[in-house]
Formats: C-alpha cells, sequence, structure tokens
C-alpha cells in the first residue's frame, strides 16, 4: 500500500505499558539512587502497546493497535518477543499481524511470521525502469501469509533450521477497484507452500539493538505441486549485517541483502521486491520488482538523551531480470528518525522519515513514513 500522504502521530502519542507486580517492587532507597531511565529500563515492561493512525489514498482513515510482549520462554540470556497489530479502514479494509522470536530451551529457538488481510495493494509492473513504475494502479487482494523457522544453536556461533512458509491470495474484484489488464494472470487463488533449509551465524552482543558483531542468514526454499503449490519456483535469499562501535553508544550499522527468485513460470507474489519500512526505505513497498532484488545500506545510531537516540541513514538497491539483465539507475533512499527504548532487551521504538531518488518531490507525497518497532536491520 502507498501511502501518499501518510498522518503518522504515533512518535507523539504515548506509550500504553502494563509491568508485572514483581518489577514494581524495587525498594524506594534503589530508585533514589538510579536515574529516571535506569528506572524505567528495571522496571523491564512486559507488555508495551501503542495506537496506529494514517491515511492513504487507497484506504482512507486508517485506525487500530499493536500490542508487543517481551518474556523469557526458557532461554536465560534472551528475551522472547511476540508483536501483534491490526487495523481497520473507513473503506471497510482490515489486516491483522504477528511477528515473533522464541528462544527455547536447550539451544532451540524459533521465528514466526504470520499475516491475514483484505487490503488493495499497489501494481507498478516489473522490472527497473524509474519512468515506468512512477504511476501505481490498484488492485483488490485477500492475502493470508505464514512463516516459521526452527533453528538449533551449534558451537561457534552458527545454527541451521528449516525454513517454511505459506502464502495465499485470491485477487477479486471490488466496485471501486478495477484490476489492471497489465497484472499477471496467474491461477486464483494463488496457493504457495515453500520448504528448504536455513543457516545463520551471529555473533551480536545484542538481539535487538546491537552495539558490535556480525550476523548472516541464508534461506532456501523449493515452492512446488508435490506440496500443494498452484506453481514451481524456487528462492534464495542472504542477509549479511555488521554493527561497529565507533565512540561509546555510537555505532555504525551496515547491511547487505540478495534475494533471488528461480523456476519458468513465477507468481508475481513471489518475486524479490524492493522498498518499504526495512529495506531501503524511502522507495515505496513493493515498486520494484523482478528476479533479482540486491542492496546496501547503512546508518549511523546516535545517543541523543537518556533512552532517546537518532538515526541517520542511506540505502541502495535495485531488482534485475535473469534472462533480460539490464542496468538501471540505481534506487537510493535515504533519511532519518528517532528512536526510544523502553525496556531491558533494548527493544526501541522506532519513526523514521524518508525518502528516495524515485519519487524526489519535496512535497508530502513525495515522502515516507514509518513506526514500528525493533529497528530496520
Amino acid at each position: 500500500m502507498i501511502r501518499r500522504s501518510a498522518l503518522i502521530f504515533l512518535c507523539a502519542l504515548p506509550v500504553l505499558s502494563i509491568c508485572t507486580g514483581n518489577a514494581l517492587c524495587a525498594s524506594a532507597d534503589t530508585l533514589r539512587q538510579t536515574s529516571f531511565a535506569d528506572r524505567l529500563l528495571q522496571l523491564d515492561w512486559p507488555v508495551a502497546g501503542v495506537p496506529v493512525v494514517g491515511y492513504a489514498p487507497e484506504t482512507g482513515w486508517e485506525l487500530g493497535a499493536a500490542v508487543a510482549a517481551f518474556f523469557p520462554a526458557g532461554d536465560a540470556e534472551r528475551r522472547s518477543y511476540m508483536q501483534v497489530s491490526g487495523a481497520w479502514t473507513t473503506q471497510r479494509q482490515w489486516y491483522v499481524s504477528l511477528s515473533s522470536n522464541l528462544y527455547l530451551p536447550r539451544g532451540w529457538f524459533m521465528l514466526v511470521r504470520g499475516g491475514y488481510r483484505d487490503y488493495p495493494d499497489s501494481w507498478y509492473g516489473i522490472g527497473n525502469d524509474i519512468k515506468g513504475h512512477l504511476a501505481a494502479e490498484r488492485y483488490a487482494s485477500r492475502r493470508g501469509t505464514f512463516t516459521l523457522q526452527p533453528q538449533y544453536r551449534l558451537p561457534l556461533h552458527w545454527s541451521i533450521g528449516l525454513h517454511v512458509h505459506f502464502l495465499w491470495e485470491d485477487i477479486y474484484k471490488r466496485p471501486e477497484v478495477e484490476t489492471p489488464s497489465s497484472l499477471p494472470s496467474s491461477v486464483s487463488p494463488t496457493v504457495l507452500w515453500g520448504l528448504g533449509p536455513v543457516v545463520q551465524y551471529d555473533t551480536r552482543d545484542e538481539l535487538y539493538y546491537p552495539r558490535r558483531g556480525l550476523f548472516f542468514k541464508a534461506v532456501g526454499a523449493y515452492y512446488g505441486s508435490e506440496s500443494g503449490s498452484t506453481a514451481r519456483v524456487g528462492r534464495i535469499s542472504a542477509d549479511l549485517r555488521q554493527f561497529v562501535p565507533l565512540y561509546k553508544d555510537l555505532i555504525f550499522a551496515w547491511q547487505f541483502s540478495g534475494d533471488v527468485a528461480l523456476g519458468k513460470d513465477k507468481p508475481f507474489q513471489l518475486l524479490p521486491t524492493l522498498g518499504g519500512q526495512d529495506l531501503v526505505r524511502g522507495v515505496r513497498r513493493n515498486m520494484f520488482r523482478d528476479d533479482v532484488a540486491l542492496a546496501l545500506q547503512a546508518e549511523l545510531r546516535i545517543p541523543v538523551w537518556s533512552l532517546l537516540k537518532a538515526t541517520v541513514f542511506a540505502g541502495v538497491g535495485d531488482v534485475y531480470n535473469l534472462a533480460d539483465w539490464r542496468w538501471a539507475v540505481p534506487k537510493v533512499g535515504y533519511g532519518a528518525g528517532v528512536r526510544a527504548c523502553f525496556n531491558k532487551a533494548k527493544i526501541h521504538l522506532r519513526f523514521d522519515v524518508a525518502r528516495s531518488n524515485v519519487n524526489p518531490s519535496w512535497r508530502l507525497d513525495g515522502w515516507s513514513f514509518y513506526f514500528t518497532c525493533t529497528e530496520a536491520f
């Protein structure tokens, strides 16, 4: 969904938190000896919620909420995380989503992602030509997704596991939305079941706001008719990140991401994309998609005061076709943001403002706004 005039008031709205009774039992003497910021972190909020208010031409007003919980699930050193969010729009569209990292006993941990939506989406076409992607067409769809990655930790910071991915999408007609004629025809509904390995290397000192360390993850998946998929396709992705402390809490972070889809008749829903709230911020979500997506981004994380931090970031990337590889003007996104830490796990509320060379207008519709928990990478 393209947010041409999103009104993001979230960073100014209060965080609604509930803390456990045990956390409130700290003695008055202890609290007097610590700063206000330290007291907040000592309380160790287990649940936090934020309201969601926004506007987009495709949806009208959007109202909803996001609630995140932080808890031990068997690993004494790592805190598990679960977030549930949902919203309803004045054009009678809605979505719900789930995101979780579970750190279990005996070296096991699990990533879980899922969601369902009845929402309009934007179709820009396939390829990396900027001129052909400036105008979006709308189409209506119902989509459900689910990702599960159980992994087992090995010596020397490695882990291996299984990647399970499910995607279901039904493109249907709504009176106010005309399905674009350029939208690739495919079996409707599209059903994709993917299965493959995942390998990970992780030396980060913190999970959600690392100061130092290296992170690498490679995932492969095969989608075939044997598993009930309506297409036969493969997908491989790789993610490399590094975090370097420059001076005290001043941190330089960078990430390289690569994503490849393989097969003859690849459904457009499974093609790698560029843009959104995590990868090359400032480029609209799903604006560019093709067989291959490559991106490099970096940011400087700056301590400001107490629990508040700031960041400046930039990213560059593009998409390419395996059968007809053509170079084009790289897609560049850049911007700045603020962070607010509120628990011991160092999970931050994140608000970013970004723009790109794709739509360089200084008007409001040339900017993108993002508000969420946890960092982009």
